[in-house]
């Protein structure tokens, strides 16, 4: 009798542990499956650690893997039988000036679109490759447009199943952009370079020691302008500082189309400026045009219904990290990169950044959109945990207060009415 009693006993213990674990996977699945609706938000678990590994945990098997999860194991299994760069599960965009060229040195194709591929950078081997150089194409210089002809991404941006951003508080990234394409800045940066060469140190012995001369030397001899940098040249004659710059900016969407070299000859640089933040101007300023609205709007419907990861500048190397993990690289088996690429930092930059509180605000509000689009890949990212979302939203509010930003939809609620009329324009924009 107490052996049954004990057996009852037992069984009911058991019984009630199974339905104990049961509702708390249940619980958990609907915590973070909420997060996700609300596009991270609502950041319900605040230990990163613990989500991290409680979504591993839910990925360990088959039935808990997405399908761009079970293709990506497929994909990675297939290696003995490459796949052409323009069938790759994954695309790799690179926003200008958000360390896409640092992630790019290690990307098996980590080269321009109209490079054969595989391209093999250096640093790639194949002992630590990782899933994202193994499973995308890597776009950027979206300006080019017409110049990559069917490599560009927009002919087909249908065609990945997931895309990976790297992107940047839109301030900082504009910020940087135009410091860095100032063309006293370049200047400044070439030469940087050019005096860590042999042909430096001669010419400072030939010349007495006088770096001046060799400055004149270098700039005269040496230094190319491409076409990009002479226009540049052209279009700063109207914002030679940041702080001039973000003073044109007032009542950003009231500008008119047009040639902007006329305008800058008519002085007309408030229209100029509000040309760069509409992507209205060609080749001047190729770094602060193709930012997110741009290539976003151009991917068009092809972006829907797609799955979204990013990598912010700020938390690059973790976001690298959580990218792959996703896709079913080991977390200790991640290569990351370390060689920083075109870093300002290292020069001594002639323009600075000095920005007013009223300039400053003057630049959020003409780049409301871009944050819009910014926050909304955030929130649709799938490597990014509700409290990586949480903290974005809250920098973003940090960095442009003025907005009263919250956590927008999906992309193509971002566009709404506008992205329709665009389409219907032309069908074969969006193709269904």
């Amino acid at each position: 009798m107490r052996r049954s009693l004990a057996f009852v006993v037992l069984l009911a213990s058991c019984i009630i542990t199974i339905l104990s674990i049961s509702y708390y996977n249940t619980f958990l699945e609907i915590a973070l499956d909420t997060a996700s609706a609300h596009h991270g938000y609502v950041d319900k678990i605040k230990n990163d650690t613990f989500l991290e590994s409680s979504m591993l945990v839910r990925s360990s098997g088959p039935k808990d893997l997405t399908p761009l999860q079970i293709k990506a194991a497929e994909h990675l299994k297939n290696e003995s039988k490459p796949i052409p760069p323009q069938l790759t599960l994954g695309g790799f965009v690179h926003v200008g000036k958000t360390g896409g060229s640092t992630i790019s040195t290690i990307l098996r194709n980590g080269c321009n679109e109209v490079v054969p591929k595989p391209c093999k950078p250096i640093k790639v081997k194949k002992e630590n490759e990782t899933a994202i150089s193994k499973l995308t194409t890597y776009y950027h210089d979206f300006k080019r447009g017409p110049r990559e002809g069917k490599h560009s991404i927009f002919m087909k941006p249908a065609l990945h199943e997931f895309y990976l951003f790297t992107i940047r508080d839109p301030v900082d990234r504009l910020i940087s952009s135009y410091l860095y394409t100032h063309p006293a800045n370049k200047e400044a940066a070439q030469f940087s370079y050019f005096k860590e060469t042999e042909l430096y140190n001669k010419k400072m012995e030939d010349l007495d020691g006088s770096e001046p001369k060799v400055r004149e030397f270098y700039l005269q001899n040496i230094f190319k302008r491409s076409v990009s940098e002479k226009a540049n040249e052209h279009i700063y004659k109207c914002f030679p500082t940041l702080n001039e710059y973000a003073a044109l900016l007032n009542n950003p969407d009231e500008f008119t189309e047009g040639n902007w070299k006329r305008f800058v000859g008519e002085g007309s640089c408030a229209n100029v400026a509000k040309l760069t933040v509409h992507n209205k101007v060609d080749e001047a300023m190729m770094h602060h045009l193709s930012n997110l609205s741009f290539i976003t709007w151009n991917l068009g419907i092809g972006l829907i219904n797609k799955t979204i990861m990013v990598v912010r500048t700020e938390n690059l190397n973790k976001d690298w990290i959580t990218a792959n993990v996703y896709l079913g690289q080991p977390k200790d088996t991640i290569q990351v990169p370390h060689t920083k690429l075109k870093d300002s930092t290292k020069v001594d930059q002639p323009v600075k950044k000095m920005l007013s509180e009223e300039n400053r605000q003057k630049l959020c509000f003409a780049l409301k959109k871009e944050y819009n689009v910014h926050l909304s890949l955030i929130g649709q990212s799938v490597n990014l945990s509700p409290s990586d979302k949480s903290v974005s939203l809250q920098a973003a509010r940090e960095s442009c207060p003025w907005l009263n930003l919250t956590m927008p939809g999906p992309i193509i609620e971002v566009f709404g009415h506008d992205w329709k009329q665009w389409c219907d324009q032309d069908r074969r924009r969006c193709p269904s």
